[in-house]
């Protein structure tokens, strides 16, 4: 039980709030946990004699803790005696992710090495998520590894030891301190076991056994030479491991294999897959030979090169591409221009020869004027452009454009 000493609301200090307010509030003394060293700040309720406050999140300002609450019934006014009451299944939740992540930082730092220095960290009761500096990723093997070792320190139970002792005492008996955080004459250490020795002013569990399953979800390069890990722990753990089965339960029912067989059917597929595309390729790639033949059978003869202008109809840009290719392998000299209509869009495609490009021919500055009447726009180099646009019906007419652009151009240089 407590004393409201202050209220907040908006930005004025005032004597009393009513139901629905969303306020700051004050007491004389609070057993909630202010938002700290990564550490979330605890939620819970107050009951006053006239109005009940939720608690939804405690900070702390200038070493003043301030507790942001919504009125939910009544009138609360300072002065009032409130009893406060810690979300404790929240709070245990965040306990275990605190406890974990300081078994984390250990067993990294002796599997990696000691160069491992926490860089930042969120500990909640959904998550934690531990920064720390080194120069890799860390495979999957690795990763195993530290996993087991903290889960095998859980199981082992360990006493989770809270001591209150000088800093130049904790740090002569070799416990970490925190890169970049401010300790005073006295601080707290924290030690599981002989494993662990930290300074820490966050809430723990009582022993690593209380922890329950720890889980790493992901690990990922966040900056150079610095990573960061994501676990859970306890019944997150737990609700993260029944997602993951019943997704690959759901997957192996889709394939229609028991659960330990989907491995060898997800092999199986991939082979198969890639058979497939292989067959795919080569039937695309007979298809643009044959459109390639019938574009050559077009070609225009002019200032000594083939000239040829298509609109053709199913035909992405990858296999416009091996068109050209197929075109260009049989003309030493050589203009295509291709207008697709593909997947209700139109695609624009320019290739010269070598011999055009030194003679001045641009595929660029031509796609850049034929793709506005296609209803889009392009670019590329002198020697191949595309473009695509949303109005395939007018393909024609940007065909015949660029037709004419080309010929003007060779014409006017002989």
């Amino acid at each position: 039980v407590t004393r409201i000493a202050a209220i907040v609301e908006g930005k004025h200090v005032v004597g009393s709030a009513s139901e629905g307010s969303a306020v700051e509030v004050i007491f004389d003394g609070t057993p909630f946990y202010a938002e700290k060293g990564g550490q979330v700040g605890d939620t819970g309720a107050g009951a006053a004699p006239s109005g009940r406050l939720k608690i939804n999140d405690t900070f702390s300002v200038d070493d003043v803790i301030v507790h942001r609450c919504v009125v939910k019934e009544g009138v609360v006014a300072v002065g009032d005696t409130v009893e406060l009451e810690v979300d404790r299944a929240r709070r245990s939740d965040v306990m275990r992710h605190h406890t974990a992540t300081h078994l984390l930082h250990s067993a990294l730092r002796r599997t990696l090495g000691g160069h491992v220095v926490q860089s930042g960290s969120y500990v909640g009761p959904d998550k934690l998520r531990f920064d720390f500096t080194h120069h890799a990723a860390l495979d999957g093997e690795t990763l195993l590894k530290v996993e087991n070792l903290v889960n095998e320190l859980v199981m082992e139970d360990l006493p989770v030891g809270v001591e209150e002792t000088t800093y130049e005492a904790a740090r002569g008996r070799g416990v970490i301190a925190l890169f970049g955080e401010k300790y005073g004459d006295t601080v707290r250490a924290v030690t599981i076991g002989d494993f662990s020795a930290e300074l820490c002013g966050g809430t723990h569990v009582a022993r690593t056994g209380q922890i329950g399953l720890v889980k790493i979800t992901d690990e990922r390069a966040v900056g150079s030479n610095l990573r960061r890990i994501e676990a859970v722990a306890g019944g997150r753990a737990g609700e993260y491991v029944r997602e993951k089965l019943e997704s690959l339960s759901k997957a192996a029912s889709e394939l229609d294999v028991a659960p330990d067989d989907l491995p060898a059917a997800v092999r199986k597929l991939k082979k198969e897959k890639g058979e497939l595309e292989k067959k795919i390729h080569s039937h695309d790639r007979a298809r643009a030979e044959r459109e390639a033949e019938i574009i050559a059978a077009k070609a225009e003869n002019a200032a000594g090169t083939r000239l040829m202008f298509h609109v053709t109809k199913d035909f992405d840009m990858e296999q416009i591409l091996a068109i050209f290719d197929t075109i260009k392998s049989r003309f030493e000299s050589c203009a295509v221009l291709i207008g697709s209509h593909a997947g209700g869009k139109a695609l624009l495609f320019i290739g010269f020869s070598d011999d055009l490009v030194e003679r001045g021919m641009d595929a660029g500055s031509v796609i850049r004027v034929i793709a506005g009447i296609a209803g889009g726009g392009g670019g590329g180099s002198a020697r191949m452009a595309q473009a695509g646009g949303k109005n395939p019906a007018r393909l024609p007419e940007a065909v015949e454009r660029g037709r004419a652009m080309i010929m003007d151009k060779l014409r006017r240089d002989g």
